[in-house]
């Protein structure tokens, strides 16, 4: 039991020596993050916050993370912040040997991968007495250790954030955490958040000279597919297909002035990621994440079933993908069954852990 005291003084030490370390300051005023409660939290402290994601029980072990949906700052604002909020309770074993909680974050788009460690080691901490590594790793094969952080992503990874969409995860002894997603706005000067800046118009006298059976399609210079029709003289409809995948952008707007109305992300044909509902003047009616639910992301089923060699990114392979958030968040993955015309494999995952709930045949036409 001694021992044991001892590894549990070692770990809280190199543990505790980085928290102290933290600096601990509040989110400026001139950031602005979605939701709106990482906008009151106190950055680079180790207590529960109202940003913290949830224990998951006295049995887990893991680490899981909360992150902003959306930040936006000006253009040349100094001290940046990108609080990520987290969990961890993982086995004495392996924080022994671990070098501290590991943030990896990744721009949509880029081929790199940006990683730091959010707790430092202390370069001559005060060592326990020595024991023998066989009696230590029995002794805390069954001991767990756990706690909260709430840190700035920038003090510990070099990174210079641009417009755009992050994946941000953190790995630490053996573990990896849920992918979260972070949108980023650079703003070129103070403005008011609940308008569009740039308010985009549908062209309707194009869509008119053009339209055959209310319906008007054309491609872009970069090869997506533009289709565009009028529902029963209420709104304008937009789809994008972006090139050879799933995805789509999907936009609506005002009949009488083509001012927009509506405009999200699809996948699959099911909604992805933030959509934004406008009023006449442009001012932002409501914004509903549709991601709020999956802590496994689409982009950790695509890297998950890749490793089962299953593309669900490429349309021309015949995998349908949907999902459904009751009676718990999952996915369904549909893909044929070779030399079969109908008959395919059905797969259920679910949308918080990853995990393969269910796998079987079944017949449904993916033409």
């Amino acid at each position: 039991m001694k021992r044991i005291v001892y590894i549990i003084i070692g770990i809280v030490i190199i543990i505790g020596v980085g928290l102290l370390l933290f600096k601990n300051y509040q989110i400026k005023k001139n950031m602005k993050f979605n939701p709106q409660k990482f906008n009151n939290i106190s950055i680079n402290t180790y207590e529960q916050s109202q940003c913290s994601p949830a224990e998951p029980g006295p049995e887990w072990k893991g680490i899981i993370i909360n992150a902003p949906e959306e930040m936006t700052f000006t253009e040349r604002q100094e001290s940046i912040l990108l609080p990520i909020c987290g969990y961890y309770r993982l086995d004495m074993k392996s924080l022994s040997k671990s070098e501290g909680l590991k943030l990896n974050i990744f721009k949509k788009g880029s081929d790199k991968m940006v990683s730091g460690f959010i707790l430092e080691k202390d370069p001559n901490p005060q060592a326990p007495e020595p024991f023998s590594t066989e009696v230590a790793e029995e002794e805390t094969k069954d001991l767990a250790l756990g706690g909260y952080f709430n840190s700035n992503l920038l003090d510990y990874v070099d990174i210079e954030l641009e417009t755009g969409e992050y994946e941000v995860y953190v790995e630490d002894g053996g573990m990896k955490s849920n992918t979260v997603i972070i949108k980023v706005e650079i703003k070129k000067n103070s403005l008011d958040d609940s308008t569009d800046d740039n308010i985009e118009k549908f062209n309707i006298k194009q869509f008119e000279e053009n339209k055959i059976d209310k319906q008007y399609s054309f491609n872009l210079p970069d090869g997506s597919q533009v289709k565009q029709s009028e529902n029963s003289k209420e709104y304008y409809v937009e789809r994008i297909k972006k090139g050879n995948t799933p995805f789509e952008s999907y936009k609506e707007f005002y009949f009488d002035s083509g001012i927009l109305m509506t405009k999200g992300e699809l996948f699959y044909n099911f909604p992805i990621g933030i959509w934004y509902k406008y009023d006449k003047n442009g001012k932002i009616l409501e914004k509903v994440n549709h991601d709020t639910s999956y802590k496994f992301t689409i982009y950790d089923l695509d890297k998950k079933l890749k490793e089962m060699e299953i593309d669900i990114m490429d349309i021309e392979s015949k995998i349908f993908v949907s999902r459904n958030d009751k009676p718990y968040p999952y996915y369904q993955v549909f893909y044929p069954i070779i030399g079969s015309n109908n008959e395919v494999i059905v797969l259920v995952v679910n949308g918080t852990t990853g995990e393969i709930i269910k796998k079987e045949k079944t017949i449904k036409n993916l033409e």
